[in-house]
């Protein structure tokens, strides 16, 4: 694979620079020093040779520099990974599909030992370099601190959440309860607020509370969590799936929590997650100050000198934590979110509506519209209406009250007033009171209002509230004639009909006396 006159320094040069960074020939040239017609030459000897990538030209040079033994032919690499994602497919069971094929056979564990060099060659790492102040990387640990119950006995396992800046390392931890949304964001509001400052993106991993759906390209963010991003300006930027090098900072400072804090706390009891938390907090400041080993400073230095100038300032409040839900506008106009009612804008009875609610407060949004807002109850089968939200005709019959039945009857005159005492005196319920005051005060749109009065006397003194009376009364010009002095006969029928015998008929049929048998017999 040599060219002639050419070093090996200067073919790897023009394969680095061709197959990594795509330069021109003429680029080449100019950056090894050689004519463009040797950087031709060179890329022609690689392509016959069958290398055209960077990952390709290193696994050439291991099997060029391995010892004479490994000169026995290999199976493909990219094949080989290829399979192994296969269901059931294992190294040994394609190292003996090897055994099978060529002259010269590798052993297992020689097999092994090739296999993994050339798989380290072919997936190179790629080191970053965070820029101050620009990233965070949040986890969880695997291992989990315990607090007791101090009653019962009962150890529990709590979470430890576990936070990296990208520049200086700079670690915070703290314990939780679980891993929950409430508790994920609760953690980076104490998280910020240790640091003092915002960065510009956080680097989580593909946790519910903070990825509805993990994509390698386009994950869902949660709406909880991407309001929390929003309060804060930051960016939320997920580790692809099954690449924790894409977090590798914070997976360094889980292994030293680990060590600095659940090893040195392991011997110790917590009765409560308020006493865990205050002996984390020391451990995590210890962990700061702890000097680096192999360079000079530490973490609480680097922070001071490079992370902490370069946070953007806290908002003016801290994020308060809301969840997110949909919900279904009842018939009603109102929404039920754990049995208790809130009102919304009665034309979107039958929508849907995103609700977001907080400890002391209740929205919902069309979309992205607000459309109402209430203050959050917590007495279950209550009910919060906004006025607003009611249709006109609601409105007008919530707003009818005993006293503004009677108002409308004084500006009648006094008889109807009386009259309006009456049948609220003898209702049961209110509403049967306002559809009555209703229907004879709304007489008024067909009558005058003195004939209503003097209607509203007859009524009094014949001791009659009806709605078809007053109409009555008014439809035949009866409500200035004298009552009647005999009780008003039901239905319309005159009592000097021949066929009505009348209460004292049958008071006088009355047996004076029941016999003994008789009485027996109807017992």
């Amino acid at each position: 694979m040599c060219q002639q006159g050419v070093s090996m320094r200067k073919i790897s040069e023009v394969a680095r620079l061709k197959f990594c960074l795509g330069l021109s020939d003429r680029a080449i040239a100019r950056s090894c020093q050689v004519s463009p017609t040797t950087v031709a030459s060179v890329l022609r000897g690689l392509e016959a040779h069958g290398i055209t990538t960077w990952e390709g030209y290193l696994v050439r040079q291991l099997a060029e520099s391995a010892p004479a033994a490994a000169a026995a032919p290999f199976p493909d690499m990219a094949t080989m990974l290829r399979e192994l994602k296969r269901h059931g497919v294992t190294r040994h069971g394609l190292w003996k599909e090897y055994r099978k094929t060529g002259e010269t056979k590798y052993s297992y564990s020689r097999f092994c030992a090739r296999f993994r060099a050339l798989k380290k060659a072919a997936n190179p790492v790629l080191r970053f370099t965070h820029l101050a102040g620009e990233k965070v990387f949040v986890d969880y640990s695997g291992k989990r601190p315990e607090i007791v119950d101090q009653l019962t006995g009962e150890v529990t396992k709590v979470e430890l959440f576990v936070s990296a800046l990208g520049a200086s390392s700079y670690i915070y931890a703290e314990a939780t309860l679980d891993q929950t949304r409430s508790s994920f964001i609760g953690s980076q509001v104490r998280m910020f607020g240790f640091f003092g400052g915002v960065t510009v993106a956080i680097v989580i991993d593909n946790l519910r509370a903070g990825v509805t759906r993990a994509d390698y390209y386009d994950p869902d963010i949660n709406p909880a969590y991407q309001e929390f991003a929003k309060h804060y300006g930051v960016a939320v930027l997920p580790a692809r799936p099954y690449e924790p090098r894409d977090k590798a900072a914070v997976e360094n400072a889980v292994q030293q929590a680990q060590r600095w804090i659940l090893a040195p706390l392991r011997d110790r009891t917590f009765f409560s997650l308020d006493e865990l938390n205050t002996a984390i907090r020391e451990q995590v400041r210890q962990l700061n100050a702890e000097p680096f080993t192999g360079r000079e400073g530490s973490r609480a230095e680097l922070f001071a000198t490079i992370d902490k100038p370069a946070l953007r300032p806290l908002p003016e409040h801290p994020y308060e934590f809301a969840e997110w839900k949909m919900v279904t506008v009842h018939i009603d106009y109102h929404i039920d979110l754990a049995r208790v009612f809130y009102s919304a804008p009665y034309r979107f009875i039958g929508r849907k509506l995103m609700c977001r609610y907080t400890t002391g407060l209740v929205q919902l949004f069309d979309n992205a519209t607000l459309v109402a807002t209430h203050r959050r109850g917590y007495k279950r089968g209550t009910r919060h209406t906004l006025p607003e939200h009611r249709p006109a005709a609601h409105d007008a019959m919530l707003a009818w009250t005993p006293e503004r039945m009677r108002d409308w009857g004084g500006k009648i005159g006094p008889n109807t007033v009386a009259v309006v005492d009456e049948i609220f005196s003898r209702c049961q319920h209110s509403d049967q009171g306002y559809r009555l005051c209703l229907g004879i005060l709304g007489l008024t749109r067909y009558y005058p209002a003195n004939r209503l009065e003097q209607a509203s006397r007859r009524a009094l003194d014949d001791g009659c509230f009806r709605v078809k009376y007053f109409r009555n009364l008014l439809k035949n010009r009866l409500e200035s004639a004298s009552p009647a002095t005999t009780t008003e006969p039901a239905r319309g029928f005159s009592q000097a009909h021949a066929h009505l015998r009348g209460g004292e008929y049958y008071q006088d049929q009355l047996p004076l006396e029941v016999d003994d048998e008789h009485q027996q017999s109807r017992n």
